[in-house]
């Protein structure tokens, strides 16, 4: 209805250009026809004059003579007669031509007129059924309105609505067929993909089934038994058992299912064996075994087999390893059991009392060299606060095996047969096997002395004594609970630390026999001391006698009674920015630092170091 209403404007504005033709045409049509009658009226008047003269003319030549004049103004006057008749023949002629034209074009301009017209007149019966036609979708209009009670502009809503619905259908499609361009090329890929994956599936279809041939292998040749030894190893049936028994025996080898560690481990093994067989086979030859590896035939196994040598060269009776293995540890057995006792306690004897001697001389040493530090450290303490510290080494008694252990290699055995020392340590021995890389640093571990003994450390500070006893020292235990280093300041527990380390330096270069330098390294000597406690650990240095090499920022510190003669090397750097190099000077003990001429090997007239 709608559609039908906007259409009847549109077909009467087709109109508007027709009646403007009709009209202009009739406009012209009525301006040429006023012309035409002018130029009629015009042409009658001069055919009038024309017969006028021309009957003249005939009367004068039927009278037989014409009289022509002599006369010259009356010549110039018939010349001049004669000429303003041919310039009027000639108009004559010209508005002929042009009232020919003027009516050929009213003729035109009629007839375009008359299409005009009946255009027009078309057009009228169309637009008054046009009219008919909207006034009967008006009707329609109103008799739907009243009857579904829908306005217009509710109707005018729902065909946008419509539209946007139709905009939305078409981007929809839109996406859709895009989306299933896409799918297409999904598709093409998927199906390249699972044809390679399916000829993957495949090989490794073929690959699963020689690899549980393989291990059923295990079970078929009976060599199952030297890879993993346990009641649920039982030959597979399929392939889910057969999984299950693979990680089984990974499990029991600490072995992980990469393929590649895999090879790696076999490879490795392989090279393992190979060695081993080479290293062991002139030993095994001499008492008449021969070890070889043997391929199992369509398997990929390998077995190590051992056989008996023959008197002829050959071998005889070859054996799997288990089973030979199991033949020589009995063998190995019997001979332990028919060793004689006597010898066993001859070499225990020997063993354990150079073993006994070496401890007990390692504790001594030590023993000595924790009391030359305390004799060290005794009257050592800083200038302020009073600082000081005192260390004490013996034996753990908390601890049952420190305690049996020190009893059995300080105490000499009476009878000298040394069994208890020998169970005991061989039982420590037991207990460590496994934990530790090899059985060098187990023995290491299970006579280290020093596991047997534990340090006492203990410290003093002035503000620890009693308010009424100040000159009275009292010493505080270091425990994992309470810690008296924590009360100090940086300086005072970097002093008290370093403090036993230069004990223990200086009671190690005592030692009698000891021969060489006396050298230590200390960086940033300086860092977090005062003043006095420096001049004090300068001093302990210069009193214990050390050949002291230490770093410090700037060598004023060192400028002091306390440190004697010192050389220092000042390090510049060179103005490049890359170079550096030190400046060595020379410290009296007075004065300024004095530079050192250095002799350099090759050039002549150097002077020597000062």
């Amino acid at each position: 209805m709608e559609q039908d209403l906007a259409g009847v404007p549109g077909e009467l504005d087709t109109l508007s250009p027709a009646r403007s033709a009709v009209e202009t045409a009739r406009a012209v049509s009525a301006e040429k026809a006023r012309a035409a009658a002018q130029v009629e009226d015009e042409l009658s008047r001069l055919g009038v004059l024309l017969r006028q003269d021309t009957a003249a003319l005939h009367s004068t030549a039927h009278a037989g003579a014409v009289p022509l004049p002599t006369d010259l103004r009356e010549l110039e006057q018939r010349h001049h007669r004669l000429g303003g008749l041919t310039d009027a023949l000639r108009s004559w002629a010209d508005q002929a031509t042009n009232t020919g034209a003027a009516l050929s074009f009213a003729a035109s301009a009629a007839a375009a007129a008359a299409g005009a017209s009946a255009r027009a007149d078309q057009a009228r019966a169309d637009a008054q059924t046009e009219a008919a036609t909207a006034e009967a979708a008006r009707h329609r209009y109103a008799e739907e309105r009243r009857q579904h009670d829908t306005t217009y502009q509710a109707l005018v809503d729902e065909l946008l609505q419509a539209r946007q619905r139709q905009v939305t259908l078409r981007d929809a499609l839109a996406q859709y067929q895009r989306a299933a361009a896409d799918a297409q090329v999904t598709v093409a890929v998927l199906t390249n993909r699972f044809e390679s994956e399916s000829a993957a599936i495949a090989q490794a279809t073929q690959k699963h089934d020689a690899c549980l041939r393989t291990l059923r292998d295990l079970f078929d040749h009976h060599i199952v038994q030297e890879l993993a030894d346990d009641g649920r190893l039982v030959r597979p049936a399929d392939e889910e058992e057969a999984a299950a028994v693979a990680r089984l025996i990974l499990e029991q080898r600490g072995q992980s299912p990469d393929m590649e560690s895999a090879r790696a481990h076999e490879q490795s093994s392989r090279a393992t064996v190979d060695a081993c067989i080479r290293r062991l086979l002139p030993d095994l030859l001499k008492i008449g075994l021969h070890v070889s590896c043997e391929d199992l035939a369509d398997s990929g196994w390998r077995r190590v087999v051992v056989s008996q040598q023959l008197d002829g060269h050959g071998l005889s009776g070859a054996r799997e390893l288990r089973d030979a293995l199991t033949t020589v540890g009995m063998s190995v057995t019997k001979l332990e059991h028919d060793f004689n006792e006597q010898v066993q306690s001859e070499v225990k004897g020997v063993v354990f009392s150079e073993l006994r001697r070496a401890i007990n001389v390692r504790i001594a040493l030590a023993e000595k060299i924790v009391a030359d530090i305390r004799r060290t450290l005794k009257g050592v303490r800083t200038s302020v606060e009073r600082v000081g510290i005192k260390l004490s080494w013996a034996p753990e008694e908390g601890n049952p095996l420190a305690v049996k252990a020190l009893h059995l290699i300080r105490d000499a055995d009476q009878d000298g047969s040394f069994d208890e020392m020998y169970d005991f340590f061989v039982a420590q021995l037991g207990a460590e096997n496994g934990k530790h890389e090899s059985w060098a640093k187990q023995v290491e571990h299970v006579f280290d002395y020093r596991a047997w003994h534990s340090w006492k450390i203990e410290l003093t500070h002035k503000r620890f004594s009693d308010p009424a006893t100040p000159d009275q020292e009292v010493f505080r235990t270091a425990t994992g609970r309470s810690n008296p280093l924590s009360t100090l300041s940086a300086g005072e527990k970097r002093l008290v630390t370093m403090l036993p380390l230069l004990a223990a330096a200086h009671a190690f270069y005592s030692t009698h026999g000891y021969q060489g330098p006396r050298m230590i390294f200390i960086d940033e000597l300086n860092a977090a001391l005062d003043a006095p406690n420096l001049r004090m650990l300068l001093q302990l240095l210069r009193q214990w006698d050390f050949d002291a090499v230490f770093t410090l920022p700037s060598m004023q510190p060192l400028l002091v009674p306390e440190i004697g003669r010192i050389g220092i090397h000042r390090i510049q750097q060179h103005p490049d920015g890359n170079t550096r190099f030190t400046v060595p000077s020379i410290w009296t003990g007075t004065g300024s630092p004095r530079t050192a001429l250095v002799r350099v090997p090759g050039q002549a007239g150097a002077p020597d170091a000062q």
